[in-house]
């Protein structure tokens, strides 16, 4: 396993962080502030520390800013601008290129009493 070496994991003030701008992304903003009201941040947001810029999980700090929420968890990267714009890329399209086993999501939901 490959674990970056200046990778660092902290809670910090939302208000440092800087959104990343023209986001190629679109959110469901209100169902993320949903998720982190009921289960809380379970996974950190990526922020590149040279200029606080949000890499990945711009919509989740959307959803806390919302929430009123002061600080969130967040994994720093230090990483120049070229490989902060793969970063990006990258999360987004692995996250496009993903799909279901139908089977096992029915079965997931079947249990569930409430979504």
């Amino acid at each position: 396993m490959r674990i970056h070496p200046s990778i660092e994991h902290l809670a910090v003030p939302v208000n440092t962080l800087v959104p990343l701008e023209n986001n190629p992304r679109k959110g469901d903003i209100d169902l993320i502030a949903e998720s982190l009201a009921t289960y809380g941040q379970y996974k950190p947001i990526t922020v590149n520390s040279r200029n606080n810029t949000v890499l990945a999980g711009n919509h989740t700090l959307q959803a806390a800013q919302k929430l009123g929420w002061s600080d969130i968890s967040v994994t720093f990267v230090d990483v120049d601008d070229a490989t902060a714009a793969k970063i990006v890329a990258i999360d987004n399209k692995t996250s496009d290129m993903g799909g279901y086993d139908t089977e096992k999501l029915l079965d997931l939901l079947d249990e569930l009493p409430d979504l």
